[in-house]
């Protein structure tokens, strides 16, 4: 069952400008922009993204921002980039190296990618998770161990002196491409050694009729005391998710759904989102809560999945006057 046209949502305004980060034909992200992840370093904002060549390739680049001239869509791309390239042949990451997640913690951003290697052969690498470490978040060195975990997608967390992942886990030998997939959590003591926390998801998909049958691409945000988690789901494919969700956890093991959900709704026909929705990074400035995403479009196939001429960019959006805290009144 779709949500019906006269939902609620929150009251998200798109920027007028969007896509604040789009293609750009010729380059390491000619094809695709996507995957945002923000994370603010001393008085500077990185926001770690992905691209996608004429290759073919995913790379992970970065732009910067100073704290004090934020504003949500301004920021300097960094003249070297891509930062974090594909690997050699044969390797689990020769492909695609996407899924930017970034941690600062003692001195060094650590950031957690997923990687693959574009085959789904018998004994070929499963998708996995890396790690690339940096002491300025501009010049990464992948860990020589890569990868540390059969995954995709990761959010890292950490937590009373303990590293929570939360991943995409498929049942399908690992390979995302057949689907589906769900929201899971592994925790380390290290960040290089995790251990699946149970066997089921952690945010259970919605039941039949439901608008989030399907999950995928979690991203959480601290504050109040309170975990939040933006995710992307769908009544109907696996990953092409026609709405975001919101969930709330004081522990990052049990979550608790929005009950007005979903938030945010994919764009309309036509428009450079209209096709699908994930990575709803985001971060609370004053008042206002910035919301950066994926969005796919331009194609011919709004209802049916990806199509050959679209194309992903990154938007954003902000919310003015509500705090997450005040929708969990039960936390």
């Amino acid at each position: 069952m779709a949500v019906k046209k006269d939902h609620n949502y929150l009251s998200w305004k798109r920027d007028p400008d969007n896509p604040v980060i789009p293609v750009v034909r010729g380059t390491w992200k000619h094809a695709w922009t996507a995957n945002p992840d923000l994370l603010l370093l001393g008085d500077t904002y990185f926001l770690y993204y992905r691209g996608q060549g004429t290759d073919g390739k995913d790379r992970i680049g970065v732009m910067t921002v100073q704290k004090d001239k934020f504003d949500g869509k301004t920021f300097d791309d960094y003249k070297d980039n891509p930062i974090v390239n594909v690997g050699p042949p044969g390797s689990f990451d020769c492909k695609y190296v996407l899924d930017p997640a970034a941690l600062y913690l003692d001195g060094k951003i650590l950031l957690y990618y997923s990687g693959i290697s574009g085959t789904r052969q018998e004994g070929e690498h499963p998708d996995s998770i890396g790690l690339a470490i940096s002491s300025d978040g501009l010049h990464f060195t992948k860990y020589e161990k890569n990868p540390i975990f059969t995954g995709r997608s990761p959010e890292v967390i950490y937590k009373d002196g303990k590293f929570y992942l939360i991943y995409l886990k498929s049942k399908h030998r690992g390979y995302f491409i057949n689907g589906p997939f769900y929201i899971h959590l592994a925790i380390s003591e290290d960040g290089y050694h995790f251990e699946e926390y149970g066997t089921e998801p952690i945010l259970p998909p919605g039941k039949k009729g439901e608008w989030d049958i399907y999950h995928t691409t979690p991203r959480i945000l601290y504050e109040d005391g309170i975990y939040f988690m933006l995710y992307a789901g769908d009544d109907t494919h696996y990953d092409y998710s026609k709405n975001l969700g919101l969930a709330a956890s004081k522990d990052l093991i049990h979550w608790t759904k929005y009950s007005g959900n979903p938030i945010y709704p994919r764009g309309k026909e036509g428009a450079w989102d209209e096709g699908g929705l994930w990575y709803s990074t985001f971060v609370r400035v004053k008042d206002t809560y910035y919301m950066w995403y994926e969005g796919y479009g331009y194609g011919k196939k709004r209802d049916s999945s990806f199509d050959v001429e679209g194309y992903s960019q990154i938007g954003l959006s902000t919310l003015t006057g509500v705090n997450f805290k005040g929708l969990f009144p039960e936390l």
